[in-house]
């Protein structure tokens, strides 16, 4: 029984940290290219290096500490059972996801009107 509550206690943050953190890196790329499309002679001095690494670090701890607070549910659980971790708490994935989906559809959904305006300018030239 304690290295089923151990395998339990190891896996499940990991399978909840890497989807939260990939999902929050995906916000970082896109904010980055938003910016160096919407702003191209601004870039360097709105997303430098060190912005770059922060914005990194601060996609990953969300989503390691996120992650991570599953294992609060595990503590006293019964493993016995299906359902270790109560469905409103699953809420949180829920919300995460949906913003990203939101920053991806408006950071790219600006891109697209900047390059179709682009393409008109150029059409008409």
């Amino acid at each position: 029984m304690p290295l089923q509550r151990v395998v339990v206690a190891v896996l499940t943050p990991l399978m909840k940290m890497t989807p939260l953190a990939s999902s929050f890196h995906l916000i970082v790329v896109s904010a980055e290219r938003y910016i160096a499309i919407v702003y191209p002679l601004h870039y360097e001095t709105k997303f430098t290096d060190r912005t770059l690494k922060w914005a990194l670090f601060a996609a990953w701890a969300t989503g390691i500490f996120l992650g991570m607070t599953h294992v609060l549910w595990l503590i006293n659980a019964d493993l016995s059972k299906c359902t270790l971790i109560p469905a409103q708490y699953h809420l949180v994935d829920v919300l995460a996801y949906i913003s990203t989906f939101i920053s991806l559809f408006v950071c790219y959904g600006k891109i697209l009107v900047i390059s179709r305006v682009s393409v008109a300018v150029s059409s008409r030239n």
